[in-house]
């Protein structure tokens, strides 16, 4: 069994034009989710470390219900914490928010039609018949061209190791978050951005670089925390926005957010939200130095050996 090793990835993405993230096994006339849930953003930093290792990206192998591939379970899996937010207004230029739109578009209905309901499609003019073959549902995404989001995620790598049975070096940690390239679904694209200023940039910490905080400890953050773990030290300052957690099940997280954001819309905030460890049962984990604003919450207890 291989032994803990905690470490923290993280990387700043310029979105090209937002993303779309969508609730798993709905249909398509569905809204999107606003931020970047965990096992996006998980799937966002595995997919680089999958092609660092060799793994295609269509890799099967024991999985869950809504997990593609063997590669996201096991990263998943592996996950202690992950989570997102916009980058402060006015660092590095950024400014733009993030909005949930939902635009018409047509799906291809044909294959779930009955066979008799097929056939009556099928023996109508296309004019008439479109509507059954080709319905119109709303589609939903976060729209944010431009828009700068910081990415985190907390894992145990000497799970990662085991579950993929392949070496996962410090090196190879490093590497990943400089080549994070999509959110979402495939359409999702958004590039990495460098430090510059205040901007954090990308990298990895290793666990003896992070401090374990208890109940009734402060910490800030520009990244959503699970509203079960957390107390925001001004409600003015986050946005409480509805998301899928690490088991695919939705819970409230609170968001860092400018004053007027709401579940549709989110503003940059002008500073890193202040939160506290709410009770016994979570813990955060902080980096030391610099990175600080990059703390996240942990419901449940937790890993907290080395």
């Amino acid at each position: 069994m291989n032994k803990t090793r905690v470490s923290l990835l993280y990387t700043t993405v310029k979105a090209h034009w937002g993303y779309i993230v969508r609730q798993p096994g709905a249909t398509a006339a569905q809204t999107a989710y606003i931020l970047p849930p965990p096992p996006t953003v998980v799937g966002a930093f595995a997919a680089v470390l999958g092609r660092l290792l060799g793994i295609p990206d269509a890799h099967t192998g024991r999985r869950k219900k809504h997990v593609l591939t063997g590669l996201m379970e096991c990263a998943l899996q592996a996950t202690i914490a992950a989570g997102a937010g916009l980058l402060a207004a006015g660092e590095g230029g950024a400014g733009g928010g993030v909005a949930l739109v939902e635009e018409p578009s047509r799906i291809i209905g044909a294959p779930y039609k009955g066979g008799g309901a097929l056939n009556r499609a099928l023996s109508r003019p296309i004019a008439l018949s479109a509507g059954d073959l080709l319905p119109v549902q709303a589609v939903g995404a976060a729209s944010g061209p431009g828009t700068l989001l910081v990415l985190a995620w907390l894992l145990d790598t000497g799970r990662l190791e085991s579950c993929l049975g392949r070496r996962i070096g410090n090196e190879l940690l490093s590497v990943a978050p400089s080549s994070v390239f999509r959110l979402g679904s495939r359409e999702g694209l958004v590039s990495v951005v460098g430090e510059q200023g205040r901007l954090p940039g990308y990298g990895a910490v290793s666990g003896e670089k992070l401090e374990v905080l208890g109940s009734g400890h402060e910490y800030e953050s520009i990244l959503y925390q699970p509203a079960s773990c957390t107390l925001p030290e001004s409600r003015a300052s986050v946005a409480s926005v509805v998301l899928l957690d690490e088991h695919y099940r939705e819970r409230e997280y609170l968001a860092p957010a400018s004053p007027g954001s709401g579940p549709g819309v989110i503003y940059p905030p002008s500073s890193p939200a202040r939160f506290r460890v709410a009770h016994g049962s979570c813990l955060a984990y902080a980096p030391r130095g610099g990175l600080r604003a990059l703390a996240l919450a942990v419901p449940g207890a937790g890993v907290v050996s080395e």
